[in-house]
């Protein structure tokens, strides 16, 4: 009988050994199809290469890391079906991604019920951390900031103490639009034009008729790549001559070709210097680029994820979701990474991250302005 329960005890300590390893998968999501995948393919691209080179070098905690692709298509609704499908799977770790401000807002709702910790890429919009979410997490710096940066830029830089302000009405364009007017009526500045467009407009031409009728010297339109290239276009074959600045989220060399200008009167506010200025991105840039041939602005964003994630979990010892969560909100969590040194706030939201500006070389190159 002794030898009996000897025997069930071994076999029940070896199947418990064979278990004690179960699957570990980061989930990454963005929008791979569509216009928004300008944006998401490269950053899952990048955090794939990350997972990659994890695993190479024995993994995390000496486990294997699965990661999975999702495409949210830039879609809230989609952005949330997705995060319903994710929370019933126990293996998952943590979700990186929803570069799309209106995304993130959604999916987040989900990841916070469910207490998955959510590292956001580069989705903008302040509210993302400021809805109470512990376990939600932003290395980018704000619209918040992104608004005062560009409203400091036309008042200090540029010397002009009137501003004309278009928009695409979505959760990206209003919050930045928002945030440019309210900080340039704080510098003492004139917003002499505050109007929105339809989302993903193709004809902007109406909206360019009546904002030419005021004149325009300095416009601010806050948009994404596709739509900014379509203003860009528009205006210029209605010979509206005003200097454009545009957010990070049309911050692309293809604007260029894109919008048929040679666009030597914009500028664009990215979310950090040029990346040949940061040395903790040197090595990064010459990886990506020799395996996928160029490097897209965003990229960078979706390994930091990973490296922001991958730090973590190794401060909390564990892949316990909760104690990931923890450490990424203790005091003395710190990442160096390729966009710089990231630390965290009671809100999840990177401490010290400015923004910068730039403009087009003769050659196509964004230079720093």
């Amino acid at each position: 009988m002794r030898t009996r329960s000897l025997m069930l005890t071994i076999s029940l300590s070896l199947l418990l050994m064979g278990c004690s390893k179960k699957e570990v998968v980061v989930i990454g999501v963005g929008p791979l199809t569509g216009e928004g995948a300008v944006y998401g393919k490269p950053q899952i691209e990048a955090a794939a290469m990350a997972i990659e080179e994890i695993n190479r070098a024995g993994g995390l905690l000496g486990q294997q890391i699965k990661f999975i692709p999702y495409d949210d298509k830039k879609d809230p609704k989609e952005a949330v079906s997705i995060a319903q499908q994710v929370v019933i799977n126990s293996n998952v770790i943590a979700v990186i991604g929803h570069p799309n401000s209106g995304a993130a807002m959604a999916a987040s709702k989900v990841y916070n019920q469910h207490r998955y910790p959510f590292i956001v890429s580069s989705a903008t919009n302040p509210q993302i951390t400021d809805q109470g979410f512990d376990n939600v997490f932003r290395f980018a710096p704000t619209d918040a900031m992104q608004g005062k940066s560009i409203a400091l830029f036309v008042k200090n830089t540029l010397a002009r103490n009137s501003l004309w302000i278009i928009y695409s009405n979505m959760e990206y364009g209003k919050g930045l639009a928002e945030s440019v007017r309210e900080n340039f009526l704080a510098q003492g500045g004139i917003v002499k034009y505050f109007d929105s467009t339809e989302p993903n407009a193709t004809d902007y031409r109406p909206a360019i008729a009546k904002l030419k009728s005021t004149n325009p010297e300095i416009i601010v339109f806050p948009a994404m790549l596709p739509e900014a290239a379509k203003f860009i276009r528009q205006l210029k074959e209605q010979n509206v001559k005003a200097t454009v600045i545009l957010g990070d989220g049309a911050f692309d060399e293809n604007l260029k070709s894109l919008s048929g200008s040679d666009c030597s009167k914009v500028i664009l506010s990215f979310l950090v210097p040029p990346w040949e200025t940061i040395p903790t991105a040197k090595t990064f840039v010459e990886k990506f680029t020799q395996k996928y041939g160029s490097l897209p602005p965003f990229a960078p964003y979706g390994y930091e994820t990973i490296e922001v994630l991958a730090t973590a979990v190794t401060k909390a010892n564990s892949f316990d979701r909760d104690k990931i969560i923890t450490a990424l909100h203790s005091s003395d969590f710190t990442v160096k990474g390729i966009t710089g040194t990231i630390t965290f706030d009671q809100k999840g939201q990177a401490r010290d991250r400015l923004f910068s500006f730039y403009k087009f070389s003769a050659n196509g190159k964004l230079i720093a302005y």
